[in-house]
């Protein structure tokens, strides 16, 4: 494996755990009140957050995707 090779993987990994822990931490700062308060259980929080984080990341990444080629092509 070269050094290009290298350098891709490894930011690959580091950017994914990084965008793992950003999506972990809005989570626990959106889901907090809720299960503090009580209005839902710890299993529906992460039930709730599970849907709507793939459900977004989905949606704007198909969106940032096509964005570049319709602006600039």
């Amino acid at each position: 494996m070269d050094y290009g090779t290298t350098y891709l993987v490894l930011a690959v990994v580091f950017g994914l755990f990084m965008a793992w822990g950003i999506g972990a931490n809005d989570v626990a700062n959106a889901m907090a009140t809720s299960v503090g308060s009580k209005a839902i259980t710890i299993k529906q929080a992460i039930l709730i957050a599970a849907v709507f984080e793939f459900a977004g990341a989905v949606s704007v990444s198909y969106t940032h995707l096509t964005l570049p080629t319709k602006r600039i092509v």
